[in-house]
């Protein structure tokens, strides 16, 4: 009898997804040999699978998405919809002959029971002109979670950094949505680049700089080093400075990190300050930069 795994309908924050989900779901694949893998995920994210999948549901379902649970969601019928042809998949699988497994996120995954992979081609980026020394994700995401809103930098600081990039001769750009990233004076604007598109920049960067976000956890996946500022405690997975150095981190990408206590009068003003982090990229371009003879001016 043929065999089939299949996820339930994937809902959940991108962090989640990139650091667990998708390298669990890779890993029940190649232990069983199942004859065919059905994901359901985000529309935009299929790429995360493409490597293993043979089917691929995609949705569009909006709303507020704690790790890996449902807790708001904008458009119920979008939610609907996706769990209805989850459900169907099942039926035809069982309909033709597959012996169906289906499995569902519901708790943090151990890293043993996960198969990651490297993502993201350099040389398609630098064919694409998308080759940048410094890749910069001016986080500006509205979480309902108060307590992430505290990472997000001003325009005006993102603005300064940008324009004395520029200033240093360095070639920058900046990736995210629209909805949830700046655009940056002085850097070239590549916000609303597809997933493997941007996949492809950061693989071909030195370095991103940014607050903690999906950016920073996707660029651990692509092996590019991030300059990184989160908070030392408080998440519902651990220490945030060690998710980034050990616990979210498969490929053994390096990074630096500016980390402090998450409730404190210091962050009201918005941390780093942008002298902070000039200083912080002018060493990272020391340790991770390839652009030769180039010196901070």
């Amino acid at each position: 009898m043929p065999t089939a795994l299949l996820t339930d309908t994937t809902v959940m924050e991108v962090g989640w997804e990139l650091m667990s989900w998708h390298a669990y779901v890779r890993k029940c694949a190649a232990d069983k040999k199942y004859d065919k893998v059905v994901v359901s995920t985000t529309k935009g994210r299929e790429v995360l699978y493409q490597d293993f999948a043979t089917d691929i549901l995609t949705h569009q379902v909006d709303g507020y998405i704690s790790t890996w649970k449902m807790r708001t969601v904008r458009n119920p019928q979008e939610l609907a919809r996706a769990k209805s042809e989850t459900a169907k998949m099942m039926d035809t699988l069982k309909r033709t002959g597959y012996q169906v497994t289906q499995i569902r996120m519901h708790k943090p995954i151990e890293t043993s029971l996960q198969k990651f992979i490297r993502f993201g081609d350099k040389d398609r980026a630098a064919k694409a002109g998308r080759r940048y020394d410094i890749v910069l994700h001016a986080r500006n995401k509205d979480n309902p979670r108060d307590y992430f809103n505290r990472f997000n930098w001003s325009q005006a600081h993102w603005n300064e950094i940008g324009k004395w990039l520029a200033s240093q001769k360095l070639h920058a750009c900046c990736i995210g949505t629209h909805k949830n990233a700046l655009a940056v004076e002085g850097v070239k604007d590549l916000r609303g680049l597809s997933m493997p598109e941007s996949m492809d920049v950061l693989a071909a960067a030195d370095f991103i700089v940014g607050p903690t976000s999906g950016a920073m956890h996707m660029a651990s996946l692509c092996g590019t080093p991030h300059l990184v500022w989160t908070a030392y405690a408080g998440t519902c997975y651990g220490n945030a400075s060690k998710r980034y150095t050990q616990l979210w981190n498969p490929l053994d990408t390096s990074v630096r990190q500016m980390v402090a206590k998450p409730f404190g009068t210091h962050w009201s003003g918005g941390w780093p300050k942008p002298d902070d982090l000039k200083r912080r990229i002018i060493k990272a371009m020391g340790e991770w930069g390839q652009r030769k003879g180039w010196k901070h001016g």
